[in-house]
């Protein structure tokens, strides 16, 4: 079986707690997941992994795509791209609505849309090597566009009742991966505002968090091929990590689009959430 890196550093806690170090001051730490090789020390365009925060309990993967692979995700969703929506627990089954505090585009790659393709095939067999959490417990994999001014406004990736504000058992995303494929020059941070920082981090932002609506807790402004790993629920995958809220921030004044990939994963496999975009559950 293969031995997952963020399981190791999620669970095992394998990672001190005390002063930040650069990947080249730390010692090499380095670990085979099946054909794909990860660790700790840098170099020109090797993956490598940050550990941003235990509230969330959130890592940066760096360089988890190629630029190649950045681009070609782009570039084959452009034409494709819709008005976001948003799920809504409190409405019938499956169903979405379009909300203000969402505003960018996006589309799923569905094989229902002829969307499924080596690229993003591969791109889910990595999220799952990464993070110990299985194919079938992952979404379809989703593009989306930010274009100037537009953001997502602090929000849960786990469901959560419009009409009691909590947690809702059986919608429960475990966790979301969102890959970089383009970031604009200012704005577009990912913030999480009521994270918290590793002790001993220096007290700036990881990003440009002067966009952001919510207040400033974590906000991280990743590079293109980076990918940012966050957990949703608490270790027992039974309660609502509240510091998981997030957003995306702001975009301004930037002829650079924010491109992303969403990942979300969930705590058992559905074959709705891979199978069928007409029938998938966006919880």
């Amino acid at each position: 079986m293969v031995a997952a890196l963020l399981t190791v550093f999620f669970v095992g806690r394998l990672v001190s707690l005390g002063t930040r170090r650069t990947p080249s001051e730390a010692k090499p730490r380095r670990m085979h997941l099946d054909k794909l090789t990860f660790g700790m020390e840098t170099g020109p365009g090797r993956p490598w992994m940050e550990l941003v925060s235990w509230k969330p309990r959130a890592a940066l993967l760096h360089n988890f795509l190629t630029d190649r692979e950045c681009d070609y995700l782009r570039d084959v969703s452009i034409s494709k791209l819709k008005r976001s929506v948003v799920g809504n627990i409190n409405l019938q089954e499956n169903e979405t609505e379009v909300d203000g505090a969402r505003d960018s585009s996006g589309v799923f790659f569905s094989p229902r849309m002829g969307m499924e393709d080596k690229v993003s095939a591969r791109l889910r067999r990595r999220a799952a090597l990464f993070t110990g959490i299985a194919e079938e417990q992952q979404e379809l994999v989703q593009v989306l566009r930010y274009e100037e001014g537009q953001k997502y406004l602090p929000h849960f990736d786990a469901g959560i009742s419009n009409e009691t504000g909590k947690f809702v058992e059986g919608y429960g995303r475990l966790a979301t991966m969102l890959v970089y494929l383009q970031m604009p020059d200012q704005g577009g941070d990912t913030n999480f505002p009521e994270g918290e920082r590793l002790a001993g981090r220096a007290p700036e932002p990881l990003g440009d968090a002067a966009t952001c609506q919510g207040k400033v807790g974590l906000s991280v402004k990743p590079r293109k091929g980076d990918a940012l790993f966050f957990y949703s629920l608490d270790p027992t995958a039974s309660y609502l990590d509240e510091a998981s809220l997030h957003e995306s921030c702001a975009v301004v004044g930037s002829s650079v689009d924010k491109w992303t990939v969403s990942i979300w994963m969930h705590r058992v496999g559905n074959p709705q959430y891979t199978n069928d975009f007409g029938t998938m559950s966006l919880w």
